[in-house]
């Protein structure tokens, strides 16, 4: 019989040994789950800035990371332009697909139970400049998504996409699970090698391009003589400026590569010293911002053709109008919107879409100034009898009196008939002047009816008075003179082409700005000195001439616009405005032009998507991205 002591020795200790089994496992699978997340951080190179810890009774690992506040590198850092070939594989680090500018904010701990529960840190940017920063790399907003993130907030279902690739195919931003975003906004980044094709030359996304109408040839715009650039002097340094061209050909024949090193030293030179010779120019860059919640330019600079920017800017101070509303950057913003390159911004005032989808020229104002025919459009103004019909009536009475007058006078004395055939003229004289005087004031009537008509005629659309306004504006250019408004054109009238033209001449008509003298100092770039001496043209415009501060175009259009504006706050036109229209038809049309393309751009979704970035942006101020 098994005794007390074999009893507790060949069951007990099986039985304890069985209890220690769990503990062993614990510790054993700890160690292989700090492992492992040593070796992911490794790999995602955060092994040297984390913090671990394990229990091996519990199991539990403790992993601390820290938090990262980002920001977008400098734009001429190549590497904004670069995505991370060595990009972060946890979950939560997305944001590692680019580039960024770093700073450490705070710790994140994680408590572990398993090596794929690992994650990294979501980084917290501003949400502002996460869209500028991937606009600017080509990507295009998601209308729907940004509008249903405005509307429902952090509701917004979890892959809802915000921002599209340059392809608008696949989403290169989208709402992801907040898992540690402690009530901010949540997102993951997507970005593809096959996506970056712009660079540090392209246009930011608050810069528009205004470029020449076709037809205008590019003109230099700096030079300080006639042919437009001032003399270079490329001189070797290390020859002595006393030796002649013999001393110098030996010393070169001494040294075979000091030639090719010379030819590099020019070359180099030259290339840092491009910005000072006169260029073509045939585009114009202007960059517009939001002020005061409507959209205003600060920069604008010349281009060469190949678009580079040159180092003279046009004046800008012609384009303000006595009206609160910026119209000529609201129109650099319509056209951008049109040209496929919309400012995400800025948007256009809202009043000003109103103006341009309210219809407030009358059809009969349009006939008066020869820019509709009077078949386009309803009957407005009253059908007279034929005055031509009742003036031969006339006519032929004063001709039957004047006849029986002269048989009578032919029976008097030859006194009596010297009275009578000058009593006779005397009544002709008076009944031709009061003739003319009559048809005069009824003229003069009818035409002041027929203004009152015109008047309270039917209005049209912006688009058919742009339509029209734009044909008028083609001939008169082309030299074709209009007549009663009843020519047809073949083609129809491009809008947008009219518009840039009329927004080129705005600007161009306004001159370089007055620069000082450009003379760069005399310096030495590895051996070879420099001397360039270039002087801005003046474009052949006085600035300190009035004239120049309040140029004729553009000074009439944007009056033309602000009248425009008056008379449709107060619902519809008066005599004063038909007047001021009638004597001015050319700023009439320009204005209806830049209208109608307002108009145009107002339709698209680009007009309706710069409100819901600036609502989401306003609202998400800092959004953590991963």
């Amino acid at each position: 019989m098994a005794s007390a002591p074999d009893i507790i020795t060949y069951v007990g200790v099986p039985i304890a040994v069985l209890g220690v089994i769990p503990i062993l496992y614990t510790c054993a699978r700890a160690l292989l789950t700090l492992r492992n997340i040593h070796r992911s951080l490794r790999a995602n190179a955060l092994f040297s800035v984390a913090k671990t810890r394990g229990s091996l009774i519990s199991g539990i690992v403790e992993v601390e990371l820290p938090r990262l506040s980002i920001t977008p590198l400098a734009r001429s850092d190549p590497d904004y332009w670069d995505v991370n070939p060595y990009p972060s594989s946890l979950k939560g680090g997305t944001w590692t697909l680019l580039h960024w500018n770093r700073l450490a904010t705070g710790k994140q701990l994680y408590r572990l139970q398993y090596s794929d529960e690992l994650r990294e840190p979501q980084a917290e940017i501003d949400f502002a400049e996460l869209l500028a920063f991937l606009l600017d790399r080509g990507a295009r907003p998601d209308v729907k998504g940004l509008r249903m993130l405005r509307l429902t907030g952090l509701w917004t279902p979890t892959g809802t996409s915000l921002v599209l690739g340059p392809q608008g195919m696949e989403p290169c931003l989208k709402v992801s699970v907040p898992d540690d975003s402690e009530g901010i906004l949540s997102l993951t980044l997507m970005w593809r090698k096959q996506w970056d094709q712009l660079s540090s030359e392209s246009l930011p996304p608050s810069w528009m391009r205004l470029e020449a109408p076709e037809g205008i040839e590019a003109q230099p715009l700096i030079g300080n003589n006639e042919e437009g650039c001032g003399p270079i002097e490329v001189v070797d340094t290390d020859v002595p400026q006393s030796q002649d061209d013999t001393t110098k050909g030996l010393l070169y024949e001494e040294n075979k590569g000091a030639e090719t090193d010379l030819f590099a030293k020019k070359a180099s030179a030259l290339m840092n010293q491009a910005l000072y010779l006169p260029q073509p120019t045939s585009s114009i860059r202007i960059s517009i911002h939001t002020e005061s919640g409507a959209p205003a330019i600060s920069e604008a600079l010349y281009e060469s053709v190949t678009n580079y920017p040159l180092p003279s800017y046009p004046s800008l101070t012609h384009l303000s109008s006595r009206s609160k509303t910026p119209f000529f950057p609201s129109m650099c913003v319509a056209l951008s919107h049109l040209n496929a390159q919309p400012l995400y911004t800025t948007h256009i005032p809202a009043q000003l879409t109103t103006l341009s989808r309210g219809a407030v020229i009358p059809c009969g104002v349009l006939v008066i100034l020869s820019l509709l025919s009077s078949s386009d459009c309803p009957a407005w103004e009253t059908e007279y009898v034929n005055d031509r019909q009742v003036e031969i009536e006339v006519f032929t009475q004063q001709s039957m009196r004047r006849h029986r007058a002269m048989r009578e006078e032919m029976q008097m004395a030859p006194a009596e008939k010297a009275a009578a055939r000058s009593r006779r003229m005397r009544e002709e004289v008076e009944e031709m002047m009061q003739s003319a005087s009559d048809r005069r004031l009824k003229d003069d009537e009818r035409r002041r009816r027929r203004d009152l008509e015109s008047l309270g005629s039917s209005r049209m659309e912006m688009g058919v008075v742009g339509s029209k306004a734009g044909a008028w504006l083609v001939r008169e250019w082309n030299g074709v003179k209009g007549g009663d408004g009843q020519e047809k054109t073949t083609n129809e009238v491009d809008i947008k082409a009219l518009a840039q033209r009329i927004l080129w001449e705005m600007i161009r008509e306004g001159g370089v700005h007055e620069m000082p003298k450009i003379t760069p100092p005399k310096y030495d770039i590895d051996g070879v000195r420099m001397d360039v001496e270039v002087q801005v043209a003046d474009d052949g415009i006085d600035t300190n001439n009035d004239e120049t501060k309040a140029p004729p175009v553009t000074k009439r259009t944007l009056d033309m616009l602000t009248r425009w504006e008056t008379f449709a706050g107060r619902g519809g036109m008066n005599q004063e405005d038909l007047n001021a229209v009638r004597n001015d038809v050319n700023a009439f049309c320009r204005a209806a032009v830049l209208l109608a393309l307002v108009r145009m751009a107002s339709e698209k979704d680009e007009s309706e998507i710069v409100a819901d970035i600036r609502e989401v942006t306003r609202t998400w101020k800092k959004v953590r991205l991963g």
